[in-house]
């Protein structure tokens, strides 16, 4: 019969998983947030936008999208700055 023990640090172990799972649905609503915000860009303004501007913002959009890639996520995150005409 094998019989488990739990180590003294066991709680400890147990609640930092808790709070990545937290960290990692925060930062996902976030970056959620900030993808929506950038997909109810008027359809009409986007046409107008120059191949530049229409460049930025789909970058912008795939660095959002990679956000939980990142080595750190997500204890640490390296936000993408929104284009500045956005």
């Amino acid at each position: 019969m094998i019989v488990e023990h739990q180590t003294p640090f066991q709680d400890i172990n147990d609640d930092i998983e808790v709070n990545i799972d937290i960290l990692k649905i925060k930062a996902r609503a976030t970056r959620n947030l900030l993808l929506t915000l950038i997909d109810k860009v008027n359809p009409i303004r986007y046409a107008e936008l120059t191949d530049v501007q229409r460049t930025e913002i789909a970058e912008y959009r795939r660095a959002l999208l990679d956000v939980p890639t990142q080595s750190g996520f997500p204890t640490t995150i390296s936000w993408p700055s929104q284009p500045s005409w956005l």
